[in-house]
């Protein structure tokens, strides 16, 4: 009903913003530093910031998003605490041969029980995971492993699989939360900043992911994956040069810990930067390194092939170009698109009009085929119709302009392009 669903939201809103809340928090509990939105100092813990006072406030709040009120009992006699904890442990005992028994929905209710009354025994809820988890039931599983987690938060071991547990869910802030946790424990341990920052990196945090990179890179200089990846943060953050520079150095000083991924990086990188010199001479030279090209064991990788041929055709180079180029032909169109349409661009950009056509057309044939190609087919079209009409073929240009505008013919770009053709015909 309309009141189920308003409350629905609510909860929808406010896990959203715990979680939100949670990462902040606790990266800078991590890190060391109080951040945006964290307590100053002198007015309590970073906990309290940004979840109340403890623990477990935290895990009672997430209960309460599964319809639980596990609010601490007050109980005033130290003997009747006793006796209800001992009480509460029987029943969870009867709880643990239900499970194994595989009475599953008879363990969750005698387990519910168990939380409402004791809700400081971390016991129960992680078999309430587990019994969740085998009803199929991933989301409140996850719930009651952080409830947990709260009620035990310098146990490590339980942040990890809850972060992981999270990464496999697709909640990678709640992932990058549980890593923080894990880091407040272990500030050495650089796998668990290595998957933050690699999360940070997927979820479009360059900053963030460019510092964790970064400090991780000062401890560890010679580990390809972080060089890698802080060398991609740095392109994807417009620091080309700096991309480079890394990568350059990572070539210098550990060789063997390099691979073709690195030569192939910083080719691209090269020849986003216009330094196509420096791209021929680089692809070039690590042949002899890694036995590639002409009189040795393999031939010269695709990639790298395209990279030298292209970055030939922008010197202008072009008959040194052209065996790399025809390799690029040689390859089956539908697993390289994106490579024939970088060919067809560099040759259209340099006035090469045939040399474009040619990648276009197997394209072209591509798409009429209904094969499956990683390409915009409107842009395609729209190209391909710029170059056609440059040769002469004013007839086949309008054909694929047409099929552009109608794939979208809300773009005022194409219909004033189609508009100018028809003109032009008369």
């Amino acid at each position: 009903d309309d009141e189920e669903m308003r409350t629905a939201k609510y909860e929808l809103l406010a896990e959203r913003k715990r979680a939100e809340a949670a990462a902040a928090a606790a990266e800078g509990a991590a890190l060391g530093t109080t951040g945006e939105g964290a307590a100053p100092h002198g007015s309590g813990s970073w906990q309290r910031a940004a979840f109340g006072p403890s623990g477990e406030d935290i895990a009672a709040d997430i209960a309460g998003s599964l319809g639980l009120d596990v609010a601490p009992k007050r109980v005033k006699k130290r003997g009747k605490k006793k006796q209800q904890h001992t009480k509460m442990s029987r029943a969870l005992g009867s709880a643990n041969i239900l499970f194994s028994q595989g009475n599953l929905e008879g363990a969750k209710r005698l387990l519910l029980g168990v939380v409402k009354n004791a809700p400081d025994i971390v016991d129960s809820y992680q078999t309430l995971a587990q019994v969740c988890e085998e009803l199929g039931e991933s989301e409140n599983a996850l719930k009651f492993q952080m409830i947990a987690a709260h009620l035990e938060p310098r146990d490590t071991d339980m942040w990890r699989s809850l972060a992981q547990r999270s990464i496999d869910a697709g909640e990678m802030r709640q992932a990058i939360y549980c890593l923080s946790k894990v880091l407040q424990q272990a500030p050495t341990d650089a796998a668990c900043r290595r998957v933050r920052a690699d999360i940070y990196s997927e979820i479009g945090e360059g900053r963030r992911a460019i510092e964790s990179y970064e400090e991780l890179l000062r401890k560890s200089p010679n580990d390809p994956h972080v060089v890698h990846a802080l060398a991609r943060c740095y392109y994807g953050a417009e620091q080309g040069e700096r991309a480079a520079e890394l990568l350059q150095e990572f070539l210098a000083d550990y060789p063997d810990e390099a691979d073709l991924t690195t030569i192939n990086m910083l080719a691209e990188i090269y020849i986003s930067i216009k330094q196509h010199t420096e791209a021929v001479s680089l692809i070039n030279d690590s042949g002899e390194g890694y036995d590639y090209g002409p009189g040795r064991g393999q031939p010269i990788p695709l990639d790298l092939a395209a990279k030298r041929g292209i970055a030939l055709v922008r010197l202008k180079r072009f008959e040194e170009a052209e065996p790399d180029m025809k390799l690029i032909l040689d390859a089956p169109v539908t697993d390289y698109a994106d490579v024939y349409l970088e060919a067809a661009a560099v040759y259209e950009d340099c006035g090469k009009h045939k040399k474009a056509e040619v990648y276009y057309s197997q394209l072209l044939v591509a798409v009429d085929a209904n094969e499956e190609i990683n390409a915009d087919t409107a842009e395609l079209w729209a190209r391909a119709s710029y170059v056609r009409r440059r040769l002469g073929d004013q007839n086949g240009a309008n054909e694929l302009l047409e099929k552009a505008h109608d794939e979208r013919p809300d773009d005022e770009e194409l219909r004033l392009q189609l508009a100018e053709a028809y003109v032009d015909e008369g």
